[in-house]
């Protein structure tokens, strides 16, 4: 019963552990290590293309920490909302969840609340894994899969603008109706620092449940060995 309660008393200090912690920081559109680049530099960060009088890019964070099983470092993300802004500000809190909150144009199921799609998560993790959903140019990969995730999360309000954007919802399409599940991505959601303004929401990938449990246990093991 003792080890039980253990497993379950660090279960419940994972899923409850204090977001406001959690921290994000990039240098800007276009700028730096972080941001988004219409011809990113050698490190490979940020690519995309201009998508009317926005950016469709992957966006890169160069500093994240305090994510309860992120690793910190740099995050390679989406964003979900096609209207709420990002630029602007260089320090975001962030808060995990798994729906966008308190913006977009469409798709909520409750007041400020817009679940992320399976297909968009799928979209994500054959994205971070690094797919390349059959297009060779890095920038136009990229503008794609921006913009196949807002057409699933309904963000947006213009025809599609890259060739590759069909393939890869199909092909999204195709994986959730084989009965791809999603496990492993979620949603940050985003405040600006300075005021707390709500900001972008964008795509994370940390481990599932049951690894964050299995963790903790394990802490919990090399804790009593070192009292014994």
């Amino acid at each position: 019963m003792r080890k039980v309660s253990l497993l379950l008393s660090a279960f419940c200090v994972l899923t409850s552990l204090p977001v406001s912690a959690s921290t994000l920081h990039w240098d800007g559109l276009g700028t730096g290590l972080g941001g988004a680049h219409n011809t990113p530099p050698t490190s490979g960060v940020g690519y995309g293309l201009p998508y009317f009088y926005r950016w469709s890019a992957e966006i890169v964070f160069d500093q994240v920490t305090g994510v309860p099983g992120y690793a910190g470092g740099p995050l390679v993300t989406f964003c979900l909302e096609y209207d709420e802004p990002l630029y602007g500000e260089n320090n975001f809190n962030a808060a995990i969840s798994s729906a966008a909150v308190k913006g977009g144009l469409s798709g909520q199921t409750l007041p400020d609340y817009d679940p992320l799609s399976e297909e968009s998560a799928w979209i994500y993790d054959q994205y971070a894994a690094g797919n390349t959903f059959g297009i060779s140019d890095a920038n136009q990969r990229a503008a794609a899969a921006q913009e196949a995730i807002w057409s699933f999360e309904g963000e947006l309000v213009n025809p599609f603008q890259y060739a590759g954007t069909s393939g890869i919802k199909a092909a999204a399409g195709t994986a959730v109706l084989g009965g791809w599940k999603n496990t492993t991505i979620s949603v940050l959601n985003l405040t600006w620092a300075s005021t707390g303004q709500d900001g972008q929401d964008v795509l994370i990938q940390i481990p599932e449940p049951m690894s964050l449990t299995l963790l903790a246990l394990g802490a919990i093991v090399a804790h009593r060995r070192r009292r014994a």
